[in-house]
């Protein structure tokens, strides 16, 4: 698991370990694992300013790297709702 740092809209920051993420037109949210508590956080994407998971391996032929989640899933289809 890679830990994925999300701020708010509100400013509020979140850490965690990413559990599931649905990136549809039709929805969009993140299940986040809390660090400490672990509690979980359903966040909706449109509510969230960034969304970064530190050194994702993006593909089998490139290195580790942060990688932005928000742009990842306007990629595949999410479309901010």
């Amino acid at each position: 698991m890679h830990l994925t740092t999300v701020v708010m809209n509100d400013g509020a920051i979140l850490c965690g370990y990413t559990l599931h993420m649905r990136k549809t037109a039709k929805e969009g949210y993140l299940l986040l694992e809390d660090v400490h508590s672990r509690n979980l956080t359903k966040i909706r994407l449109k509510n969230a300013k960034s969304i970064t998971t530190e050194s994702e391996r993006i593909s089998i032929t490139q290195r580790c790297a942060d990688e932005d989640e928000l742009q990842r899933c306007r990629e595949l289809g999410w479309n901010g709702d």
